[in-house]
């Protein structure tokens, strides 16, 4: 059975209908279920384009993993439905390219799997010849219906691009949310229940989370500015590190737990509302580094949870409190 069969007999059989749509201007394409492109940035004159269309009901599956190896762009982002009566997740993708031979090419390279509940789709194209010469990249939309939007695991893999999560008038409730580029932004808004992990090379992490668990911020080259809520603040496990550029977190739910800033060639800052009822209470106070715990009373939490780490080699490390 060669790659394509094997697709296809993953993909359509009767317990995982899927519905596929392909369209293509100035090329064909290969009809797969599942496609998503990327190309080197920035890329001028991509005349060869093509749109995939995946779309399954939000019952057949609750975790979804995306990986991409070579050196491509992709621009991808998850959100809402538009519409209130939509009961599809679908996957939109349009593709743009140099050439139709790059984009074939690509498109041959696109495997996906659709079994127990778990869509995994990888693209391989670190040995295509074609794009050390040519061009591609695309942008991905994940929709999620805004009845039974829910997922056990949200995992992105790509070395070049961004990633955006963000909710509309209902949070998507991810349990667990994993997030590596290797050159990118990434962006989040809306609820990662247990666990959140989000790394970039170089780039900036920014939004904001709502959260009953841990939630790990880890930049390379770049910012790290995120706002943390929570329904169950006690959980908490937050740690924002960037090497090189500044760390900061602010907490929009009454903190009582353990935190750590760390500058080594910086400072630390850490801010509380003055009309609160916080007591600060620090083990180490320095402009290079701040911890201790906070508390309504005096005692010192015995808990290991929750805490928080903010931790910056080379810019500022701060921490906002209510």
């Amino acid at each position: 059975m060669d790659r394509d069969e094997h697709v296809t007999v993953a993909l359509n059989t009767e317990n995982t209908p899927l519905i596929q749509h392909v369209t293509s201007q100035s090329c064909a394409t290969t009809a797969l279920s599942i496609l998503w492109y990327f190309g080197d940035d920035p890329c001028n004159n991509l005349d060869a384009v093509g749109t995939v269309l995946f779309e399954a009901k939000a019952s057949q599956f609750d975790s979804v993993r995306f990986e991409i190896k070579g050196n491509l762009y992709s621009d991808i982002t998850v959100k809402e439905a538009d519409s209130p009566t939509d009961k599809a997740i679908r996957m939109n993708i349009r593709v743009r390219a140099s050439s139709e031979t790059a984009l074939n090419e690509v498109l041959a390279k696109t495997t996906s799997q659709l079994n127990a509940g778990y869509l995994e789709a990888m693209m391989d194209v670190s040995e295509i010849e074609m794009l050390k010469y040519s061009c591609a990249r695309a942008k991905i939309v994940i929709t999620y219906p805004r009845v039974s939007s829910s997922f056990d695991d949200l995992i992105i893999v790509t070395p070049h691009g961004t990633f955006e999560y963000k909710a509309k008038e209902r949070q998507l409730n991810i349990e667990r949310m994993m997030v590596y580029l290797g050159k990118g932004s990434i962006k989040v808004g809306g609820s990662v229940s247990d666990y959140a992990d989000l790394k970039t090379g170089t780039g900036d992490i920014g939004g904001w989370l709502l959260s009953q668990g841990v939630v790990k911020a880890t930049v390379r080259s770049g910012t790290i500015n995120l706002d943390i809520d929570s329904e169950a603040p006690q959980k908490l496990d937050v740690s924002a590190w960037s090497y090189f550029g500044g760390s900061e977190v602010r907490l929009r739910q009454l903190f009582e737990g353990h935190f750590s800033l760390t500058s080594v060639f910086g400072h630390t800052e850490l801010s509380v509302t003055k009309d609160g009822d916080t007591k600060v209470h620090y083990a180490t106070d320095g402009s290079h580094r701040q911890a201790g715990w906070m508390s309504l009373s005096e005692s010192e939490p015995e808990a290991m949870l929750p805490r928080i780490e903010v931790f910056s080699f080379m810019g500022s490390a701060n921490l906002t409190a209510p």
